[in-house]
């Protein structure tokens, strides 16, 4: 069996972080685009839906059901995240076997600990879920519409907030390690 070239390694390399680059920027736009239509497809679907004096009987199921694909959206949006962080380490690995001072090795992956994606998502997906279920409830359980919605806001920013800590600790094993068990 004969052995790669030197040049032919560096082609493998280059057309390897090509494709993580275009698979981490598909998924990061994606995510974008779901973190900045969310709270304005929803809080104009609650606007609109309790503009309608009649029919109240629908509103509870329609919070329910605005609930319910939110949540769906926020599970979808964790493991977009998860990808992303991991093509993100790949690219940053990559950059340094090519010798590249490439964004994945220079750009701060936050600003100050805090300021990234995954504080975004520890934001708006639980509003959004917090406002679906207060419209769900608000009619009939008015008095504690307002604790139970910050309820689920609290404990959402804590889910999420707990899943991004507990993922990205989960980075910190050795390399040969981290190959083993990589699910992309």
């Amino acid at each position: 069996m004969r052995q790669k070239g030197v040049f032919e390694m560096a082609d493998e390399l280059k057309t390897t972080y090509e494709e993580t680059c275009k698979w981490y920027h598909a998924i990061d736009d994606f995510r974008a685009k779901l973190l900045g239509f969310l709270p304005f497809a929803s809080g104009t679907g609650i606007f609109f839906l309790s503009k309608d004096g009649g029919g109240k009987d629908y509103l509870p199921l329609a919070g329910l059901l605005g609930f319910l694909i939110t949540l769906g959206l926020l599970f979808y949006e964790l493991r977009g995240l998860q990808r992303c962080i991991r093509l993100r380490n790949v690219a940053k690995d990559l950059e340094e076997q090519m010798a590249v001072f490439g964004p994945f090795r220079l750009w701060p992956t936050s600003l100050y600990g805090l300021v990234n994606e995954p504080m975004a998502a520890c934001i708006i997906y639980p509003a959004v879920l917090a406002a679906w279920i207060y419209f769900a409830i608000h009619n009939w359980q008015d008095r504690y519409s307002i604790c139970i919605a910050t309820s689920i806001f609290v404990l959402g920013f804590i889910g999420v907030f707990s899943f991004f800590n507990r993922y990205r600790k989960d980075l910190d094993y050795p390399e040969d390690k981290l190959k083993a068990n990589a699910t992309l």
